[in-house]
């Protein structure tokens, strides 16, 4: 807010009308998106007490077309449609010369009925919705001569969501073909409820030559809710058979009672259910505080030469061991290692001290041209899901039970045993399937480095050039200890044959060394605006970005469980070679102005697997084998595919292709704008808009099918296909309209 009252609504709107052709489906998609909003500000009391206020509102009808890999011929088209909600105020107090207060408040709601991924199967669809609520005050403070300004700041964020299957799907097992997912979501529903509380203080006082920073922050994390995870079942399954289009059919994607589930028993490896004593609500009640302490000095060694010198220290306690866990020992020694890979409740991490330094150089002291650089340790904390699973996986019974032969295990895995039946001790308990996290689980890091320079060209002209690289540690990965090393194969043995701790099935152990590095060179180039014209340009060069690997939740990800790290290690997904983006603005006559961008990039890697479980392994599998890990038929790529794979052309049997081997295609993307400003009298202005994004209809996809196989030749021949994503820089092309009006 200022002293004047002042305020604008805008308004945008897309219809199909204007679409070309999705470049998947090659036909134009339902499709419109209407965004509307507004603010307005002003004083309550003129040079002291001010205010401002916004709403937004958006609604996208959108049509979401997939097409599994592993169900050939098969294809899907629903509607989805997103909406959201958000509202915001503010009040500013400057109570004196030297005191300030404000206060924010802010609220969002989104929503979407049906959700999917790209090339997901309909039955994992998901009905979403989410809600923030916050909360922010700031009193800010000059003292000692102007030469100290201290702030506090404290606030309160509630952040909620609610994932449930579709109508239909309630209570359905979800079935885990290798390459393909059927059936419900495992975890849903979900019922969360979350709130932090934050506290901050931040001094910074300037003395002589250094600028020193103090501060601290603490926040207090409470997350709480219903979490059905698993309750409904999960099968996992060793192959996808050739006929499973003809036993799910695609007109009865959504109707789970008219599958032919029975006709797949064969293929199941094992049944995984949880069992709740008191229900599954209030599931993850979880405390976690987080705290962080900083000092910094912005020290200007010479009129050239300014240092920058900090230290960090973070901590969060609980994040490996919330309260609320339930200690025990699952003893395991399976060839390669031993260890007890129970629940624990003193995993601690306090030692996480992070220090900075970096520089800037005002070589000629002209001003036009300073070098900069420095390096520093950044620590961050593990994904809430990691810090739930203990907490939650320790007071359930986590049973899995191996398919026994039984010509109706699919339909009938437990045989009738219920829940009360365990809990009443009327039955033996099942063989677990725990989540734990390991003893000396330890907070991931970054060591990040840049050094570049910024240089003034003329007055209107500038360039900048960095070079940067980080390595990150402790990474979070999983692996599953309770699997017998076979020397024969370097793999594991067939766990049907037997676990090392026999009551136990999978043991989901989350561990922290993984490892992700990048070196990068970004240029830019900039001119400001001048004779009616500004531009700009930027350019980075990636030189390497490597990953061993994420996290997986229902079974460890890597390909050879004994070899999960260094095995898995290669160029990531993220990794773009060339990225390239362009800008330039011109103002016409009668107030017209109009921009134009460009966007490359030189394309992403993909991760390509093959259908199939050898030696009973989970995970993305890549080795090509039986499932008995006998002889298989020799997989060859597609030709018009086989210049974007890096792999062999034919995968002879035995051989294990590269992670990320599959390249996706390069992306260019045109965007056109134009505006037109109107005086309306006073301070009264109105802009129309007309866009149109990615003119030259520039075919762009961010997924590809991934998936090989050595038995389904109909599967093999998708390999490397595009499949539809949402986002704009895949959209096809696509035009705006839109308005502005300030008062």
């Amino acid at each position: 807010g200022t002293n004047t009252n002042s305020g604008s609504f805008y308004g945008y709107f897309r219809s199909d009308q204007f679409n070309a052709e999705d470049p998947v489906a090659h036909v134009v998609l339902p499709y419109s998106n209407q965004q509307v909003g507004g603010s307005f500000g002003g004083p309550i009391v003129k040079d002291r007490l001010h205010y401002f206020a916004s709403y937004e509102y958006e609604r996208e009808p959108n049509t979401i077309v997939t097409s599994p890999t592993q169900l050939p011929g098969q294809s899907f088209t629903n509607s989805s449609k997103t909406t959201q909600k958000s509202v915001m105020g503010r009040l500013d107090d400057q109570i004196s010369a030297n005191h300030r207060v404000s206060a924010r408040v802010s609220k969002w709601d989104w929503d979407n009925p049906f959700i999917l991924g790209a090339g997901q199967h309909p039955s994992q669809a998901s009905i979403q919705n989410k809600l923030s609520r916050d909360v922010l005050g700031t009193w800010t403070t000059v003292f000692g001569g102007g030469r100290m300004v201290q702030e506090v700041k404290g606030g309160y964020a509630a952040f909620n969501w609610t994932n449930l299957p579709q109508p239909s799907m309630l209570g359905t097992p979800q079935y885990d073909f290798p390459g393909l997912t059927l059936g419900a979501p495992y975890n849903y529903p979900q019922y969360h409820t979350g709130g932090t509380w934050s506290a901050r203080y931040d001094l910074n006082w300037h003395k002589d030559k250094h600028d020193i920073k103090i501060g601290g922050e603490y926040l207090h994390v409470h997350d709480t809710g219903d979490w059905y995870i698993q309750a409904a079942g999960r099968v996992t399954m060793a192959s996808v058979p050739s006929n499973l289009g003809q036993l799910v059919p695609a007109s009865a994607a959504l109707d789970p009672s008219t599958w032919n589930v029975a006709a797949l028993n064969a293929l199941a490896l094992r049944f995984d259910v949880n069992f709740a004593r008191d229900g599954f609500t209030n599931l993850f009640d979880t405390f976690r505080p987080m705290y962080a302490v900083w000092l910094g000095d912005n020290w200007r060694a010479s009129d050239r030469l300014t240092l920058n010198l900090g230290l960090r220290w973070d901590a969060d306690p609980s994040m490996a061991a919330p309260p609320g866990v339930v200690p025990n020992s699952i003893p395991i020694s399976n060839g390669v290692l031993s260890g007890d890979f129970g629940y624990k409740t003193d995993i601690r991490d306090w030692k996480d001290f992070a220090p900075r330094a970096g520089f800037t150089y005002n070589v000629a002291g002209k001003n036009d041209l300073v070098i900069r650089g420095g390096s520093g340790i950044y620590y961050a904390s593990p994904v809430s899901n990691v810090t739930y699973s203990p907490k939650v996986y320790s007071q359930l019974i986590t049973a899995t039970f191996a398919n026994d032969g039984r010509a109706n295990f699919i339909t009938n895995p437990t045989n009738g045993v219920a829940a009360d039946q365990i809990f009443s001790g009327a039955v033996r308990t099942p063989v677990q399937s725990p989540r734990v996290i390991v003893g000396d689980f330890k907070s991931p890091y970054t060591w990040q480095s840049s050094i570049g320079f910024q240089k003034q060209i003329n007055t209107i002209t500038g360039l900048d050039v960095d070079l940067t690289h980080y390595n990150e540690d402790r990474d979070t990965r999983t692996f599953d200890p309770n699997l017998f090393f076979d020397p024969a194969t370097g793999y594991n043995k067939n766990p049907s044959a037997g676990r090392p701790n026999p009551a136990y099935g999978q043991v989901l152990t989350f561990i922290s060394n993984g490892h992700r590095d990048q070196t990068q060179l970004a240029m830019g180039l900039t001119r400001r605006l001048k004779n009616r014209l500004q531009a700009g340009a930027t350019y980075t060069l990636m030189f390497s970005m490597h990953d061993d690997g994420g996290i997986g939740y229902t079974a460890p990800g890597a390909n050879n469980p004994f070899d999960f790290v260094d095995g898995e290690y290669a160029t990531s997904a993220a990794f773009q070679r060339n990225t390239v983006r362009t800008y330039a603005l011109y103002q016409l006559k009668w107030g017209i102005a109009t921009s134009i961008t460009y966007s490359y990039g030189s394309g992403n890697r993909f991760n390509a697997s093959i259908s199939g479980t050898p030696y009973g392994k989970v995970g993305t599998n890549r080795l090509n084998l039986t499932n008995a890990g006998g002889t298989a038929n020799p997989i060859v790529i597609p030709a018009g595919v086989a210049d974007r794979f890096d792999g062999p052309a034919t995968i002879a049997s035995g051989t294990v292709i590269p992670r990320n081997a599959l390249l996706g295609l390069p992306l260019h993307k045109v965007d056109l704008r134009m505006t037109k400003d109107l005086t309306l009298g006073g301070s009264r202005k109105a802009t129309l808009i007309a866009e149109v994004f990615n003119v030259f209809n520039h075919a762009n996809y961010g997924s590809y099918a991934t998936s090989l196989s050595a038995t389904n030749a109909a599967a093999t021949a998708l390999f490397g296909q595009p499949q539809q994503t949402d986002g704009n820089a895949y959209v096809p092309r696509e035009a705006q309209l839109g308005f502005r009006i300030g008062f």
